[in-house]
Order: structure tokens, then C-alpha cells, then sequence
């Protein structure tokens, strides 16, 4: 099981080093999707305070880069604390038939977890709509949808 972990961790690609976790959906014949960063603390700022970045991009587009955070948005926090409760996949065993889905909705979560007191290390959950990830990823976008603005709260 751990060695899985690990192979998991090296194939998971990094996130950008101001970003701790990320949530996002992609629309593959739209060529558009919408990412949610959750930015590291910065120095002296308390960690019950957290700042979203959310980045939407559409084909041929210049990124639409929105912000929010806990202070003005407690729904922030809330997002946060939902990691948790983000429901896990099934292991696919190697007998088990297998469908391929080339496009649709794909959601996508990346964050650093651990088990106890272990140094985190990276995971990602993706799916296709209809799965437990796709609606969780979804309510959050939603409950976050009335705190985005153009301009970074300080």
C-alpha cells in the first residue's frame, strides 16, 4: 500500500509553489476549464485566514484570474475544511472491466495528505461526471461562486 502511495506521489504532477491544494473541472469539447488554488499562508498571516485564486480559461482566450478569501468570504474556509470529507475513489483491481471516456467533464483535485503524523506527500483524485468527486468539486464551485472578485483581498 505504501509503495502505491509513492508510485502515485511521483507520477502526480507538482503544484506551483505559492499553491498547497487545487480543485478544477475541464470541459474537453469546450476547450475551457476552471481551476481553484488554495494559496500557501503567506509570512505572518494566521492560518485560519486562506486566500482562493480562482483561474478560468477558454480557447484562444486570455486566464480570467478572480480572488477571494476568509475574511470576506467564509464559505473560504468552509472549502478548506471540505478537503476532508472529499469522498475516495474504489481501488480498480486488475480484473475489473474498464471503460474509456475521451471526452466529457473531467474533475481533478490535488492536494498534500498523510496519514497521522507522516511528512504529506502528493495526491490526486480525477473522475468524470456522475462520480462522487464531480459533484463534490461541483457544490464547492458553487459555494464559492458569490465571493469571487477582480481585485486580491488583502
Amino acid at each position: 500500500m505504501i509503495f502505491a502511495l509513492l508510485l502515485q506521489a511521483a507520477d502526480t504532477p507538482s503544484l506551483p509553489n505559492d499553491v498547497w491544494a487545487d480543485l478544477s473541472y475541464s470541459v474537453s469539447l469546450r476547450s475551457r476549464s476552471e481551476t481553484i488554488e488554495i494559496l500557501r499562508a503567506e509570512r505572518g498571516q494566521s492560518g485560519d485566514n486562506v486566500t482562493l485564486r480562482l483561474i478560468s480559461r477558454r480557447q484562444g482566450e486570455a486566464p480570467l484570474i478572480m480572488w477571494t478569501n476568509s475574511q470576506v468570504c467564509p464559505n473560504a474556509a468552509e472549502a478548506v475544511r471540505s478537503l476532508r470529507a472529499i469522498p475516495m475513489p474504489t481501488p480498480l483491481l486488475p480484473d475489473d472491466p474498464g471503460e474509456i471516456i475521451l471526452d466529457g467533464v473531467s474533475y481533478r483535485v490535488r492536494m498534500q495528505a498523510r496519514y497521522g503524523s507522516e511528512v504529506g506527500f502528493p495526491v490526486e483524485l480525477q473522475s468524470n461526471a456522475g462520480t462522487p468527486l464531480a459533484t463534490w468539486v461541483s457544490q464547492t464551485f458553487k459555494m464559492l461562486k458569490p465571493c469571487w472578485s477582480t481585485v486580491r483581498p488583502s
